[in-house]
């Protein structure tokens, strides 16, 4: 017995740091998976607040966290017992039909999502941390140790299964939701295919692969994938996060889960969907610095603005909170740059305005009307007429002034931000604003599952 309560019945699984035993709680009469972690620790307060954070999701697809404590030394985490198969097993049989993987892909992209909405990272999904109850729902297991990811910088500290590892991670560098993202798009590329995108005996040599090799499309193994489906989940697996998809659920739907935003997500855009706005601010990622600065100064003159930086709410789907922003706005700020330029997203909103029939007020950062001109971008017809001004001189209130002479030519009139969206008389930081909403000890959580590389 652990604690005079848990029996332990059998043992299902172990690593080097620990043991997983199936065990019946003798004072609930239910079953529990334990994890108890092998010899003394010195992460013992870690472990415990790890403990809790996973304890603080509720969520369908995602086991439970039912209790912590030490036995004999030893710290334990008690979970849900989930007692079907895990995913593992079915990928035993080879590869998937389409329509059966779909769902599978589509409840963990949601309950990933809903994680990371929390401040909380995975960063180790694997087919082996995904197990089907009796009933056939699939949940994610957490049956590691959780650490924080950015103190790990080699493989001695690496927490993770190389085969699932994001670019990121085999480097040992921070990591967000956009990890588990790349690993749900590892296990999405193996149930399709029968195969891994990248396989090696060494861990040594499959991290690298991870970092530094483009993995051969899905359908090289199977010939029968749609360019949707290979295209999905190619970009899923990009090196760089800021080439993936905004969101798993994002990267779901691309997949063609046709998932829709539900619960939180959807409560939220329609909450903000009442709200109107000015300005959309559309740019690049790399060029958040200055659509804040523009943002603000328009703001002080009583206009309202929406840009990604500092309204968008983590945990949720990036794509469908700009489409509203965009339909909310009365006009779109459009930062045209090199980055800008080659920025899918930035396409993407500047063709879903011109649909919408937003006019445009195009800025040119570090690019000339020249160079503009030349490189001509396919959506460049759908700016319209309007002249774009130039930021070379970095004078963000002088263009902002512009801006707002533009806007009371087209006798648009201010829509104040909503007091929320101020603090003090000035813009709330973003990342202040995302550490209020989503982290709950001023750091990043990590939910680092199978942290000691348990098989079970």
């Amino acid at each position: 017995h652990i604690q005079d309560r848990y029996r332990l019945m059998s043992e299902l699984g172990r690593g080097g740091m620990g043991r997983v035993f199936l065990a019946n709680d003798d004072m609930l009469n239910r079953l529990v998976a334990i994890k108890v972690v092998a010899g003394a620790t010195s992460r013992d307060a870690a472990l415990a607040r790890e403990a809790r954070f996973g304890a603080g999701l509720n969520h369908p697809a995602i086991a439970a966290v039912h209790d912590f404590g030490f036995h004999e030394g030893r710290a334990f985490t008690v979970f849900e017992y989930v007692d079907g198969d895990a995913l593992r097993d079915a990928l035993g049989q080879g590869a998937m039909p389409l329509e059966d993987v779909l769902p599978i892909i589509g409840s963990i992209a949601r309950a990933l999502d809903f994680a990371h909405g929390h401040g909380i990272v995975h960063c180790d999904l694997k087919p082996e941390n995904i197990r089907a109850s009796k009933q056939g729902r699939y949940k994610i297991l957490d049956l590691g140790l959780a650490q924080n990811y950015r103190d790990q910088r080699d493989w001695a500290t690496f927490a993770g299964t190389p085969a699932y590892a994001s670019p990121e991670q085999a480097a040992g560098l921070p990591s967000d939701g956009r990890a588990d993202q790349y690993a749900l798009a590892v296990i999405a590329y193996e149930m399709l295919t029968g195969c891994r995108p990248f396989d090696h005996n060494n861990p040594w040599m499959l991290l690298d692969l991870q970092k530094t090799q483009v993995p051969p499309s899905p359908s090289s193994f199977r010939a029968d994938l749609s360019g949707p489906v290979c295209e999905s989940i190619m970009r899923a697996l990009e090196k760089d996060p800021n080439d993936r998809f905004a969101s798993c659920v994002e990267f779901a739907t691309a997949l063609g889960a046709g998932i829709r935003l539900t619960g939180r997500s959807s409560a939220v855009i329609d909450q903000e969907e009442e709200r109107l706005t000015n300005l959309y601010i559309c740019h690049a990622r790399d060029n958040s610095p200055v659509a804040r600065q523009i943002s603000e100064a328009i703001e002080r003159r009583g206009y309202s603005c929406w840009h990604y930086e500092r309204d968008a709410l983590p945990g949720i789907s990036y794509v469908g909170q700009a489409s509203a922003a965009i339909k909310r706005s009365d006009a779109v700020v459009l930062v045209i740059s090199a980055e800008s330029l080659a920025s899918s997203d930035v396409r993407r909103e500047v063709q879903e305005a011109y649909h919408l029939d937003r006019p445009f007020l195009p800025v040119l950062l570090g690019l000339t009307r020249q160079e503009f001109q030349q490189r001509q971008p396919d959506w460049q017809p759908m700016m319209g007429g309007t002249s774009a001004m130039d930021l070379s001189d970095g004078n963000i209130p002088s263009a902002a002034e512009r801006l707002i002479r533009t806007l009371e030519l087209w006798e648009i009139v201010p829509r104040p931000p909503a007091a929320s969206d101020t603090f003090s008389g000035s813009q709330v930081d973003a990342e202040s604003r995302r550490r209020s909403s989503s982290l709950l000890d001023g750091s990043r959580k990590i939910w680092a599952s199978d942290a000691n590389q348990i098989e079970i």
